[in-house]
């Protein structure tokens, strides 16, 4: 017999697919804020790669890495 809550610690598949949902729209948010944040930056001038780096720990590669998988995010919510 399959037990699920054995497996994945939930009682359900529906309640394992609610986390992981949540999981995934927490992930977001926060990919959201800090490219918001870091778009503010360019924008005005205000710092440049380095100091964005050491304020943020997201370096320009993984600013750019970052909007793709959160344009990628965004795709599959529409």
């Amino acid at each position: 017999m399959f037990l699920w809550k054995e497996i994945k610690g939930q009682d359900t598949i529906s309640e394992y697919y609610i986390l992981e949902g949540k999981k995934e729209g927490k992930k977001e948010g926060k990919m959201e804020a800090t490219l918001s944040l870091i778009d503010g930056l360019i924008k005005n001038n205000v710092a440049d790669w380095p100091s964005i780096a050491s304020a943020t720990g997201v370096n320009q590669q993984q600013y750019f890495e970052m909007q793709k998988e959160y344009q990628q995010l965004e795709a599959a919510r529409l």
